[in-house]
This record gives structure tokens, sequence and C-alpha cells, in this order.
């Protein structure tokens, strides 16, 4: 739905899952191809990384999500 929308011009914005979309990897590396930003549920047993700009894993994994907004702000999720 959310290449269905960005194709029929759609603004975009914000990306809203729940953690049945949220603990699928696959699923946010699509949504951040796309160029969006996100805040998904997530399941406790989920392992969440940072990234950088190439999509490779920064430290260690993270207790707190970490996003940016379209207006290139950050936004943080716990």
């Amino acid at each position: 739905m959310i290449e269905r929308a960005i194709a029929d011009g759609l603004p975009a914005g914000l990306v809203l899952a729940d953690s049945a979309y949220g603990d699928n990897s696959e699923f946010r590396r699509r949504v951040r191809c796309e160029g969006l930003g996100y805040a998904v549920g997530l399941h406790r047993t989920t392992t969440v990384w940072r990234l950088d700009l190439l999509g490779r894993r920064i430290g260690d994994p993270v207790a707190v999500v970490i996003w940016p907004t379209p207006s290139g702000e950050v936004a943080f999720g716990g």
C-alpha cells in the first residue's frame, strides 16, 4: 500500500505500524528505501540496531528506537 500511495502521488508522511509490521526488518528496510520515517510497535524480543546511511549496523543494539522525521529532526521512542 505504501508503494502504491507514493506512485499515486500522495504526500509523504510518517509511516505508523503495529508490531506485526514493526518486527519485520524487511518492512522497515523497504520503508527506509522509500525515504520515509516510521514509528512502529515492537515485541520485547525484537532486536533493533542503529544503521548508517548505507544500512550497516552501528554499535550495539538499542533499547530506545531512534528515527529521523521528514523535517530532519530526530524522534525517540522506547
